[in-house]
């Protein structure tokens, strides 16, 4: 699986370096910025379980992406997770898109606790380093709404705790409803999923959703998102869901 996921990356990245010269190039950023007070990752076990800041940015090349997102604890000033998505679309259809990605890293921070002498207990924050390559195919129904298969496989870098789990695998199915009418000028975003994880040898099935909710022309959007367990082993919460508030950014740099 190893050779697979790095042979991906390579076919990735040639076929953006090789491609590039071919057409005009769009620089595109994008960036979300959303607060909330329960951080919640759709693998239970790296769910935070306080409030959060992601800090969500993307840099667009044509076909060609990288996103960049931090995670951060806010009681602790202290980082989550962090995630550097590279992303390459290949097929980009009037009904069926189909893209490549990769998590080169994906890092989440653990923290531990240690007695260093008797009656006195220190924490270190450690952290566990991923990659992970990520496929998905995008059926456009129509403008407002899609329908996504998304899977993504990987390993770690490097053991560094014997609680560190040794490989892991999602897979979501994901219906996504883009700016359905809320009253006259309201708009609402709502991403259903149902998805299988697998860490180590411990599986669950759960049911989720993304729901945003914001007004024509404004870059702020309410927020609220929850995770609920349908069959599982894997250790975390049975139901988590959160609160929250984004502000959103999309601007066309320039072309050439």
């Amino acid at each position: 699986m190893k050779k697979l996921i790095i042979f991906s990356l390579l076919f990735v990245y040639s076929n953006f370096f090789l491609g590039q010269e071919k057409k005009e190039q769009i620089y595109n950023i994008q960036a979300n910025i959303n607060v909330n007070n329960n951080g919640i990752s759709w693998i239970p076990i790296y769910t935070l379980g306080k409030p959060s800041i992601i800090s969500d940015i993307k840099f667009s090349v044509n076909n060609f992406s990288v996103n960049p997102r931090f995670r951060f604890d806010i009681e602790d000033l202290q980082p989550w997770n962090i995630d550097i998505n590279f992303n390459y679309k290949f097929k980009q259809g009037r009904k069926i898109n189909f893209e490549l990605g990769a998590l080169l890293p994906a890092t989440t921070f653990q923290k531990f606790f240690f007695e260093e002498s008797p009656g006195q207990v220190n924490d270190r924050l450690t952290p566990w380093v991923y990659v992970f390559v990520n496929p998905k195919l995008t059926l456009k129904i129509n403008n407002n709404v899609k329908f996504r298969v998304s899977y993504f496989e990987g390993f770690p870098t490097k053991i560094v705790s014997e609680f560190q789990p040794k490989k892991g695998r999602t897979a979501f199915l994901q219906p996504i409803l883009n700016k359905i009418k809320f009253g006259k000028k309201g708009e609402l975003y709502w991403m259903p999923q149902l998805y299988f994880t697998q860490v180590d040898q411990d599986k669950g099935y759960y049911y989720s959703q993304n729901l945003q909710f914001g007004f024509q022309n404004s870059p702020f959007r309410i927020t609220t998102s929850f995770n609920k367990a349908i069959n599982t082993n894997l250790r975390g919460e049975d139901f988590d869901w959160n609160l929250g508030i984004s502000y959103r950014f999309n601007k066309n740099l320039f072309s050439k």
